[in-house]
């Protein structure tokens, strides 16, 4: 993934997979993304974790948690996973889905999380990282796709003045406003 220090978006697949015969039937596993190639947990920025309770959640600051439980079985993959990130804000949002139907609609697992506590002054992420915590069990993923975005102002419209907005008070101009471009 190249070095990013803005706004981008990745998606990707993933499988969680047990050691057969490991009981219980969970993982606890994360992927996410870091500056350099992260040797702990803590070296995360992003991280969604498949968690040994069974469900999917995401690091916020110094905890983990989800705005929305979805559910998570291991070798009954793969889950698609997007995450989109604001380096310089040091946050991200997370949506995800089980594969067994294109046309689900992702759940919003995390809106806005703040990366982990230790990375709060991290500058860059160019590197995805995969990580179980224990023997029995493994991740495994595939369809990376990266997508930088960059953000413009728009142009006032030339038909809005300064004088029109006083002589027309019910036109509201948008003002800082953001288009996102993806490239």
């Amino acid at each position: 993934m190249p070095a990013s220090s803005g706004l981008f978006s990745v998606t990707f697949r993933v499988t969680p997979a047990l050691t057969e015969g490991a009981w219980p039937p969970v993982i606890d596993a994360v992927v996410g993304f870091s500056d350099g190639e992260a040797a702990a947990f803590a070296d995360l920025g992003p991280a969604v974790r498949f968690n040994d309770n069974g469900t999917i959640d995401a690091r916020d600051g110094d905890a983990y948690r989800a705005d929305e439980s979805l559910p998570y079985t291991v070798h009954d993959g793969p889950y698609e996973v997007r995450i989109d990130v604001d380096v310089a804000a040091h946050t991200y949002s997370v949506w995800a889905r089980h594969l067994d139907g294109l046309a689900k609609p992702m759940t919003a697992i995390a809106t806005a999380y703040a990366f982990r506590s230790e990375q709060q002054g991290v500058t860059r992420l160019d590197t995805f990282n995969r990580y179980v915590d224990g023997a029995a069990g493994s991740v495994t993923t595939c369809a990376f796709a990266y997508q930088a975005i960059t953000t413009t102002k728009p142009a006032a419209p030339p038909s809005l003045s300064a004088t029109a907005l006083v002589r027309h008070p019910m036109r509201r101009p948008v003002i800082d406003s953001a288009r996102y471009f993806v490239r």
